[in-house]
């Protein structure tokens, strides 16, 4: 979240074009209705980090993508009303950040 404070809009742009593009591919659902989105961090080292940095501009993104994907139909309260995430520890070998979805 600091860096996407302070990022100019063209190179946060870019980032999110790059995060879409990357992430369309694994975007072959559709959800009606209401939904839960749960992210589950897998940290690369024991650097203490603040959890909603790391979170928050992915969810950004996810959820626009997931919206221009036409994998929900829109990304405000009428349709996600729970969003969750968890550190779930280190793993040095597959670093990463997993999302469940889950209708309501």
């Amino acid at each position: 979240m600091n860096n996407y404070r302070n990022w100019h809009y063209q190179v946060s742009n870019d980032i999110k074009r790059r995060f879409k593009s990357e992430i369309t591919p694994l975007l072959d659902f559709r959800f009606d209705g209401k939904i839960k989105i749960e992210y589950f961090y897998f940290a690369p080292d024991k650097r203490t980090r603040d959890l909603m940095n790391v979170i928050s501009v992915v969810d950004k993104f996810f959820q626009d993508a997931m919206v221009e994907n036409g994998c929900i139909e829109s990304d405000d309260l009428s349709t996600v009303v729970e969003v969750n995430s968890c550190y779930m520890g280190i793993d040095r070998e597959s670093p990463r950040l997993d999302v469940m979805i889950t209708k309501l």
